[in-house]
């Protein structure tokens, strides 16, 4: 008998495998399971109960089983869909990439920071809220995940020079490429500033 997982999460990545299926990359509440990578079997059908609840930026329940390679989604329900909010471009500038630093950084499951959750919800729902959020709330949101998870010591770093160095140190130099526009070609190039 397998056990069933039942959470609440907020949907970071849809990808479609097939003509039905999908792997849905999740980040749910509970800090035991983190960031979940699952299968969802027909998620992407016309006729699938699941379809709402698993586009991306939708935060809902979830319930999720352990299967002998992969976790498989059985159960899906939309709370809140963040994402038709997100009108404006500047935030798609802010949201996108957050989370693609999430999937790169998080590990496919186990222990996870409260923090973190924290702060993705955040993000994702002021995003949703406000015209226009600026650069510096992709900032500070990098700088709490990097925090959480202790590449940096304080959750607010003075310089986007010291998030460059905990990226570096974090393994995916690249990310300030994508977060910032800046080429990460060598750790003492990175130039910031206007």
């Amino acid at each position: 008998m397998y056990h069933i997982y039942h959470t609440r999460g907020l949907v970071i990545e849809r990808v479609q495998r097939g003509e039905q299926d999908l792997v849905v990359s999740i980040l749910t509440d509970d800090p035991m399971l983190g960031l979940v990578r699952a299968w969802a079997t027909s998620g992407a059908s016309a006729f699938s109960r699941m379809r709402a609840a698993l586009e991306p930026l939708t935060e809902g329940q979830y319930a999720f089983v352990r299967g002998r390679f992969q976790w498989r989604l059985i159960g899906a329900q939309a709370k809140r869909w963040l994402a038709p909010q997100v009108v404006c471009r500047a935030n798609h500038r802010i949201v996108g990439p957050f989370a693609r630093f999430l999937m790169e950084i998080m590990p496919s499951e186990g222990m996870v920071p409260p923090e973190v959750v924290h702060t993705a919800r955040d993000l994702v729902v002021s995003a949703a809220r406000a015209n226009a959020l600026p650069l510096e709330a992709l900032h500070q949101a990098v700088a709490r995940v990097l925090h959480a998870l202790g590449y940096l010591p304080s959750p607010r770093p003075a310089r986007q020079e010291q998030v460059a160095s905990a990226l570096w140190a974090a393994g995916i130099p690249h990310a300030v490429y994508y977060l910032y526009g800046r080429p990460a070609t060598a750790k003492r190039q990175f130039v910031f500033g206007s």
